[in-house]
């Protein structure tokens, strides 16, 4: 299902730039889930990108409300650079993104696609940094984004992504909760935020898609960790701005969070240095169980005690429960 647009091309001029430079095709792929208003401004934040050779695939991942209507309703005539792929039922963050990635590689005519999540709003040279880095570097398989607090885009969320420890299933984010200024990019991170990142389509043929067995959260550390060990690198653009509210699909500490997100760092553990999985699965208990255990949050503690659970005995994709 195609939706009016601004045109699009498979490459275009700079503007301000002296001669035609050609500029590789970006799909960029929006995954929505229920909240249309906030996929609608998504969109309309990318009617203001400076780069100007892209096309939007919106992923509508098993949505029971109104959403498709409220979005072919929101959509302005003029062209038809947006596609609606319905998923049929809600495959998860990697299984939504993978659709749009196959539909990417099957048309032929792109070079890169963005993936950006439905909570976010992108400032108009957010694609051309992402773009700009990944063009410096033929061996660079993802670039990253400075993604900013929605409500307080003076402070950084976190600066493209941040490092992972086996021994204790963490992620620190790079510069997190630090005043924005310009710094320069972390080096050696262990992975990239999902929330916006560059993806080299080429790249895929080594690292393949995300991984649907973990459903929600911990797909971009493994699938990070897959492209390391490919031989692929990572990189950062500090000037890539996108800001992002977090928590838009699946709610901020909800069960739904607290079951996959235990579940998503035993997993990795698990798949990558499985030798460290006690440590982690003790980390776990006592970070996501025993305050709620103190808090008596009985719902909540359930479902971190299913996630821990389901983690450790190497249980995959969507729970029925959640």
């Amino acid at each position: 299902m195609s939706l009016p647009w601004r045109s699009d091309t498979q490459c275009a001029s700079i503007p301000g730039r002296k001669g035609a430079v050609l500029r590789p095709k970006v799909y960029i792929v929006v995954v929505h889930y229920h909240n249309w208003q906030d996929t609608v401004e998504c969109l309309e934040s990318l009617r203001g990108l400076a780069y100007d050779s892209f096309r939007v695939l919106v992923v509508d991942n098993g949505s029971s409300d109104e959403s498709r209507e409220r979005l072919a309703a929101w959509a302005s005539p003029g062209g038809s650079a947006v596609e609606i792929l319905p998923a049929g039922e809600n495959l998860g963050f990697a299984g939504a993104n993978n659709l749009a990635l196959r539909h990417a590689r099957q048309a032929g005519d792109g070079a890169y696609a963005w993936l950006l999540n439905s909570d976010t709003a992108a400032e108009p040279d957010a694609l051309d940094a992402l773009v700009d880095q990944a063009e410096a570097d033929a061996r660079v398989a993802f670039v990253g984004s400075k993604l900013l607090r929605y409500d307080n885009p003076g402070v950084l969320e976190l600066l493209g992504g941040g490092w992972w420890s086996c021994w204790t299933g963490l992620t620190h984010h790079a510069m997190a909760g630090r005043i924005d200024f310009s710094a320069p990019a972390p080096a050696d991170l262990d992975f990239l935020c999902g929330a916006s990142l560059l993806v080299r389509l080429a790249a895929l043929d080594a690292v393949g898609l995300m991984d649907e067995g973990y459903f929600l959260y911990g797909e971009d550390l493994d699938w990070c960790l897959r492209a390391r060990a490919a031989g692929w690198k990572l990189a950062v653009a500090p000037a890539s701005r996108v800001r992002h509210k977090g928590g838009g699909a699946v709610g901020a500490r909800s069960c739904v969070q607290d079951y996959y997100s235990v579940r998503a760092a035993l997993r990795a553990v698990r798949r990558f240095f499985p030798w460290a999985l006690p440590t982690a699965a003790a980390c776990a208990a006592a970070r996501s169980l025993a305050p709620k255990l103190l808090r008596c949050q009985g719902r909540r503690l359930l479902a971190a005690a299913r996630g821990w659970r389901d983690g450790l005995l190497g249980r995959t994709g969507r729970c029925e429960r959640y």
